[in-house]
């Protein structure tokens, strides 16, 4: 894969998110999960439990916006993608690994740390 594709993956993910399908958000990045499948399962099931009453308090998604891509030398890459929801936002960190020539994901990270952004 490349940054390109890296990107695009993300994109679809989020798109995901935008439609409130958390079990295929971790589905679409499950190829380049390179640590236990049910490792990934138990993220996308507390993803799920867990957006289910933060929904009550944070209200609809509005949309999703790019929020920034760093990239580390050439073995990290980070891409960070923001959720507008009515009375809040949740950001998402996508963070890869490339240790020879195959990007990998490291860690999906979602939360309301809104001062993480700045």
């Amino acid at each position: 894969k490349t940054v390109d594709d890296l990107r695009a993956v993300t994109q679809q993910a989020m798109t995901h998110v935008e439609i409130g399908n958390f079990a295929e958000v971790f589905a679409t990045l499950a190829p380049d999960w390179p640590f236990s499948r049910s490792e990934l399962d138990m993220l996308s099931m507390q993803t799920i439990t867990q957006r289910s009453t933060l929904g009550q308090r944070f209200g609809l998604t509005m949309g999703i916006h790019l929020a920034s891509e760093q990239i580390v030398g050439d073995s990290m890459m980070r891409i960070t993608y923001i959720e507008k929801l009515e009375f809040h936002l949740i950001r998402w960190v996508f963070t890869f690994y490339k240790p020879d020539d195959e990007w990998m994901v490291n860690a999906i990270v979602w939360d309301d740390d809104i001062d993480a952004l700045f």
